[in-house]
């Protein structure tokens, strides 16, 4: 009877050591002001006995920064100040929640996550190559699912337009060439988006280049003709 009492113990010790509240980054969005806004899934409240903290933190200088905080352990977004800039790089950022577990032992897990950073080079006058980078691997929801490439013409289009899938294979680095014909002079934006599982959607900063022929054409030139 010992032994089975013990056993049992054993089994309900190891499920509790077992379950992991550890959040998980959904979505990362570069706002159009440069700001970052994180989803991520909150702690499910049953696997922990009181809830702490979400600490908010980003790489600055080669170390994490906190940038805020939050108690309510239900709270799952949160928008990293304009001190953070998506718009002129790769953000990385930390959420630490911290909080005590079922056998009442103070706990702190910490996930990370890149805002997408878009590049564009190598332009001529009627193609741009792209590139950017990986979420991180403690993104949730997003592995099966491809980048999408968006464009939108100044000028010409009131909407973003659909360009291409890019397989999204866990590399750090992604690139495409986006070919155009030839235009006037415009402003070309671009953008990348990731679909999640959860429901949310990670966005690029939307980086901008200027194409087509910026000097007007040359008057055309009518010859004499006399009668």
């Amino acid at each position: 009877m010992r032994n089975l009492l013990f056993f049992i113990f054993i089994f309900l010790f190891g499920s509790v050591l077992a379950q992991n509240p550890k959040p998980s980054v959904n979505c990362v969005v570069v706002n159009d002001d440069g700001t970052i806004t994180v989803n991520y899934s909150a702690i499910d409240p049953t696997t922990i006995t009181t809830f702490t903290t979400y600490k908010y933190s980003a790489l600055t200088g080669g170390d994490y920064v906190e940038r805020g905080t939050e108690t309510d352990a239900s709270v799952n977004t949160y928008i990293f100040p304009s001190s953070e800039n998506g718009n002129n790089l790769s953000v990385s950022i930390r959420i630490t929640a911290e909080y005590n577990d079922l056998l009442g032992v103070d706990q702190s897990e910490t996930v990370n996550a890149n805002s997408i950073y878009l590049i564009l080079s190598n332009q001529t006058s009627t193609s741009i190559d792209l590139s950017w980078n990986n979420l991180g691997s403690d993104v949730v929801g997003s592995e099966t699912e491809s980048f999408k490439v968006y464009r939108k013409f100044k000028k010409t289009d009131n909407d973003w337009v659909f360009v291409a899938d890019v397989t999204n294979d866990g590399s750090p680095i992604y690139s495409y060439t986006d070919v155009f014909g030839e235009v006037c002079y415009d402003s070309l934006f671009y953008r990348i988006e990731i679909d999640n599982s959860s429901g949310c959607t990670s966005i690029s900063n939307k980086s901008v280049i200027e194409v087509g022929d910026e000097d007007n054409p040359n008057p055309p030139t009518i010859p004499y003709i006399t009668v």
